[in-house]
């Protein structure tokens, strides 16, 4: 049977977003309030709130809700 190479194929986790920062695909950032996830290998400086082909949010921040 042969082998086919399929790249990455599993979500990681980038933590913080970070402008000085290069992220592959599939990674998971965190950036004011929401979670993003990277959809191809994202050149540092590629703002995840950016109209771009790199990232799609994922979740986010909801309403305060009431105290508990």
């Amino acid at each position: 049977m042969a082998e086919r190479n399929l790249g990455k194929v599993a979500v990681t986790t980038g933590g913080n977003y970070s402008s000085s920062l290069s992220y592959n695909r599939l990674t998971l950032v965190y950036y004011n309030g929401s979670t993003w996830i990277s959809t191809e290998d994202t050149p540092a400086g590629e703002m995840p709130t950016d109209a771009s082909n790199y990232w799609q949010k994922v979740a986010s921040d909801g309403a305060t809700g009431a105290a508990g």
